[in-house]
């Protein structure tokens, strides 16, 4: 069991670190605790500073200064991943956050239980559109998101591969969604439609979105403990469970051990997330990251603290809309799946707290909009 350390210690404010680990389970934490603790030689230091999350800091891991939270289970609610995520990157200021623990397998022909799943690549399965054909067939489309981990963190958990030889790594398209996904039919569904995929889990898109407002870099890393076909009670589930939450915590470990994800280090070596084009072009200013010259989203966030709705309106318009503002209102009503009327009326409440400038196209129907960050102008005119 691993060891506290110092529990006098209840810092009104809170520290800071290099790198955040988010976990979910029991199961989860203990493994993370535990697999620090024989590197550090010393336990955690609790940190109470927050009423809503307690902070768990782990020391320094080679020149890395590491902590974990603990969120729900999924990404929405209170104490989910994306609202959990969020507060502590805003208190904790890291670089990174990196998702461990557990995750079900997709092919149970060709992986093995502890087979670590790093994502490549992530996608929300959850956001659709349900319909029907021209033959009166029910038809399921995906409006999910696919979003790419930070380039400079798979490098480094690249690098780790290199060295490692205590079990499988799988680097890929791991899916993500709120649902405990156990049922085979369910999971063959997902593989059909998306059969690249290493397997799913269920905090992933909530630590992107979190990550992505706040310009920080993130990975999920999670260990296969069961092949979500029914079976979990069948096939001694607990035993499982630890198993892959022991290998990915240990993998991520043993990354954090190799150096380079100091926040100075690593943002020198990984540049700014959200850099976009010139800031001269088309008659307007674009959002920079941390550039001193325009306002952060993560400022305005601590101040206005916004619901998840409007943060997953955010989160859909900027990664469908990179390099472009210009988006079809429809688009971004399903692609969230929020129902137009409140997208609208998010709308109007971001432009009332300075969060964004937007313009929409004039009449009723508000068939176009225009957003840009809190802090940058929109060119003149319609």
């Amino acid at each position: 069991m691993a060891r506290t350390v110092d529990q006098s210690s209840r810092n009104l404010t809170p520290l800071k670190c290099d790198v955040l680990l988010v976990t979910v389970t029991s199961v989860e934490s203990s493994a993370v605790l535990n697999t620090t603790e024989k590197v550090t030689g010393a336990g955690y230091q609790p940190d109470y500073s927050n009423p809503n999350n307690v902070y768990y800091h782990l020391g320094v891991i080679g020149d890395t200064r590491v902590a974990m939270v603990r969120s729900e289970m999924g990404s929405g609610g209170a104490g989910g991943s994306l609202l959990t995520v969020k507060e502590a990157i805003q208190d904790l200021e890291p670089a990174a956050v990196i998702g461990v623990g557990i995750a079900f397998g997709m092919k149970p022909d060709r992986q093995e239980i502890g087979d670590i799943l790093i994502s490549k690549q992530l996608q929300d399965y959850e956001p659709r559109r349900e319909s029907t054909d021209t033959a009166n067939n029910s038809q399921t489309i995906s409006r999910g998101c696919r979003v790419e981990a930070s380039p400079g963190l798979l490098s480094k958990f690249r690098e780790g591969e290199l060295s490692w030889q205590d079990c499988e790594l799988r680097f890929g398209l791991l899916l993500t969604g709120s649902a405990l996904v156990d049922n085979r039919e369910f999971r063959d569904q997902l593989l059909q439609q998306w059969p690249e995929a290493i397997g799913g889990e269920m905090e992933g898109s909530g630590i992107y979105s979190a990550a992505f407002l706040h310009n920080v870099h993130w990975i999920v890393v999670k260990a296969i403990c069961d092949w979500a076909d029914g079976n979990k009670k069948v096939n001694d589930e607990d035993a499982r469970q630890k198993k892959a939450a022991k290998n990915a915590a240990t993998f991520v470990v043993s990354v954090l051990q190799r150096g380079g994800l100091a926040r100075k280090e690593f943002q020198h070596q990984s540049g700014d997330i959200l850099d976009n084009s010139d800031p001269e072009s088309d008659g307007m200013e674009t959002y920079q990251g941390s550039q001193d010259r325009n306002i952060d989203l993560a400022s305005k966030a601590e101040q206005q603290s916004p619901d998840a709705k409007t943060l997953k309106v955010l989160y859909h318009y900027y990664q469908k809309h990179k390099g472009d503002p210009k988006m079809n209102l429809d688009d971004l009503v399903e692609s969230s799946g929020i129902v137009r009327e409140e997208v609208v009326e998010i709308l109007r409440a971001l432009k009332e707290n300075s969060w964004v400038e937007y313009r929409l196209t004039e009449g009723a129907e508000m068939g176009s909009v225009e957003i840009t960050p809190a802090g940058v102008k929109v060119a003149k005119g319609v």
